[in-house]
């Protein structure tokens, strides 16, 4: 019996209007994301990989609201999330999280780290003190950071360990999905490795289900399932792993392989 992805992406366009003059006329169109369509199975990861520009950002941020559809449709196992309200996307926000490229920048300065994280908690779960307390705890121990974190606030932390902050947060609503956009495009190597071993880890131990954007070969070949290559916001090339990184067949998608040799 065939199972429904847990995110289906099918025809998914983003265009934006350029306008000019002093009456904003529109003089042409970008195309952000061109005709896109994918599948993610639950607990797999699926890595969409291209060069900056290639729509990678701006599709992850239509799955959850932050980027308005031109065409096309978003399927969450077999409910189609376009076609909800607000009140009834809601629930799905739980479901779909995402963890941003840069750490420092989308956690709050002026919050502490039991803030940052117990914020969403706020929002989704109705918890007692305790409860809330035990669940950051328990978040905190996740992403191996200690629980004194809690009182700290983000400038005190490295680039790694605030991404696993980020990490912390996301996880908070005991999501199934995460989109990771550019995780670990910000960090050094070896912090990277860290970042990515914690996710895979993550993964097996909660059954999470991964996008996986970069725009690095090397980084998408350690995570992914299946590879989505974007260009230009269109869709040239899509594999298994293991069969794209053995035998690339888009010329485009060879040129990524020969800027990490």
């Amino acid at each position: 019996m065939k199972t429904h992805p847990l995110l289906k992406i099918q025809n998914l366009s983003i265009h934006y209007p350029i306008l000019s003059g002093i009456l904003r006329r529109q003089i042409g169109v970008i195309k952000a994301v061109d005709d896109v369509s994918f599948e993610v199975a639950k607990g797999k990861t699926v890595g969409l990989v291209g060069e900056s520009g290639s729509g990678k950002t701006t599709l992850a941020r239509s799955i959850i609201r932050l980027a308005p559809l031109t065409a096309g449709r978003i399927f969450y196992e077999n409910i189609e999330l376009n076609t909800l309200s607000k009140k009834n996307f809601f629930p799905f926000r739980k479901k779909i999280q995402m963890v941003f490229q840069d750490p420092f920048n989308s956690l709050n300065p002026r919050m502490t780290i039991d803030g940052i994280i117990g914020e969403p908690l706020d929002i989704h779960f109705s918890l007692s003190r305790t409860g809330r307390a035990k669940r950051i705890a328990g978040l905190l121990d996740l992403v191996q950071l200690p629980k004194n974190s809690i009182h700290r606030y983000p400038h005190e932390f490295s680039g790694g360990q605030r991404q696993r902050i980020g990490i912390a947060r996301a996880l908070a609503v005991e999501p199934e999905i995460l989109l990771c956009d550019e995780p670990v495009s910000a960090l050094d190597v070896s912090i990277q490795a860290q970042i990515i071993n914690l996710l895979k880890d993550l993964q097996a131990e909660l059954n999470l289900t991964y996008l996986f954007i970069a725009h690095d070969m090397a980084v998408i070949e350690h995570v992914s399932d299946t590879v989505v290559v974007l260009n230009r916001g269109k869709v040239v090339e899509q594999a298994p792993a293991d069969v794209l990184y053995k035998d690339p067949q888009h010329e485009y998608t060879k040129m990524l392989f020969a800027s990490i040799l």
